[in-house]
């Protein structure tokens, strides 16, 4: 039996990743259940003036703008459920028309230019698209934590031979 004290650093960090590894395999029997937030939203349409694309460090895309019933200002987040063509910068004070879902654009035109396009069209499709996503991102975190473990058994074998190789070189 090895002992833990025993290995050198990159034996270390291979028993460290098998670990992570050997932890998240029960998440491949367990898909995602979550609703996402959209269980019961419906696709709601709305028109008014674009104002500006907001990017935000992690929290992705939104569009500002100002409805025109009620002229008040609204931010529309652009995410998973849409592909955004970031070509609107010089769009401002244009009309939009959008749909969205539960404040998540779907579809919006610019001015009638196509700028984003849906992945999915109801609240059922979407929440399937946003398990698909969240399942896919699960499913490769065991290979990912595989692969660093194999890469530090190299790593720490090379580590080894070399310990042992100037070992001989002193005696």
């Amino acid at each position: 039996m090895i002992k833990y004290s025993s290995l050198n650093g990159g034996g270390r960090y291979a028993l460290f990743f098998m670990v992570l590894c050997v932890f998240s395999l029960p998440f491949q029997l367990f898909p995602s259940h979550s609703d996402f937030g959209l269980q019961g939203a419906t696709v709601e349409s709305f028109t008014g003036t674009f104002i500006h694309v907001i990017h935000s460090k992690g929290a992705g895309v939104s569009l500002l703008t100002k409805s025109l019933e009620t002229g008040r200002y609204q931010k529309f987040s652009v995410g998973r459920l849409s592909i955004f063509s970031d070509r609107v910068g010089y769009l401002r004070g244009q009309p939009i028309e959008l749909n969205h879902l539960a404040g998540q654009v779907l579809t919006c035109q610019i001015n009638g230019v196509e700028f984003c396009t849906a992945r999915c069209w109801d609240s059922a499709s979407c929440i399937a698209l946003e398990r698909s996503d969240s399942d896919k991102l699960n499913k490769a975190f065991p290979w990912m934590f595989l692969v660093f473990a194999v890469f530090f058994v190299v790593v720490s074998f090379i580590q080894h031979l070399r310990r042992k190789r100037s070992d001989r070189a002193r005696g």
